[in-house]
């Protein structure tokens, strides 16, 4: 089972509730909508436009390699987009009041090869829950050469990893794709946490 920590609820000075009342009150005041608005629409249509294009022309077209190539850059800055702003928000709930089309939005994880299902675990449970507590935070993991966290290991070749850490960043989707899912799949049906949220995999 996950290993649950509980965190102190003395807060003479009311933290959460306090910065959720002035959060709300900026929101109100200010006209703004909690969830997506029109520039997200088009932002998302751009984006998901940023990432496919370039895909059907590679399968459809016969180009030089040069082209192939720029074809595969712009569709990284895409599938990147794709999660940082519209996968990330959907997840969150905030893409859009209807919770239909959060839930459609969401599986745009699916399009750029993750898994919504796990993400949510690893983020929204437990990255939120216990962000930047070191063995509960997933994102602050170890890394193989990445120590992200002082209280990771420490070894000789980490003081460059400012150097290599980009080159080894070209790879994370390709080991989230093989491998990261399938492992936190694993590890979270183990723990009993993919049965409480309702999700019963035969593994």
């Amino acid at each position: 089972m996950q290993e649950v920590i509980k965190f102190s609820r003395v807060d003479n000075k009311q933290f959460f509730a306090t910065l959720r009342k002035r959060v709300n009150a900026h929101f109100e005041q200010n006209n703004i909508s909690k969830s997506g608005n029109w520039t997200l629409y088009v932002k998302t249509f751009l984006m998901f436009a940023l990432y496919l294009v370039p895909y059907v022309l590679v399968l459809s077209l016969s180009m030089p390699t040069y082209m192939v190539l720029i074809s595969y850059f712009f569709m990284g800055l895409g599938m990147a987009s794709i999660g940082l702003c519209v996968m990330h928000d959907a997840n969150h709930g905030t893409f859009s009041k209807n919770p239909i089309i959060n839930k459609l939005m969401s599986h745009s994880m699916e399009v750029i090869g993750g898994s919504s299902f796990t993400w949510k675990i690893q983020h929204n449970i437990l990255h939120h829950s216990y962000t930047n507590v070191y063995g509960l935070d997933e994102d602050i993991d170890d890394k193989p050469f990445l120590r992200l966290s002082p209280e990771g290991e420490l070894k000789k070749y980490h003081r460059f990893q400012h150097i290599y850490a980009s080159l080894l960043y070209c790879f994370a989707t390709l080991s989230w794709t093989m491998k990261k899912d399938f492992v936190q799949l694993f590890h979270y049906h183990r723990q009993g946490i993919t049965k409480q949220y309702g999700y019963k995999p035969k593994l």
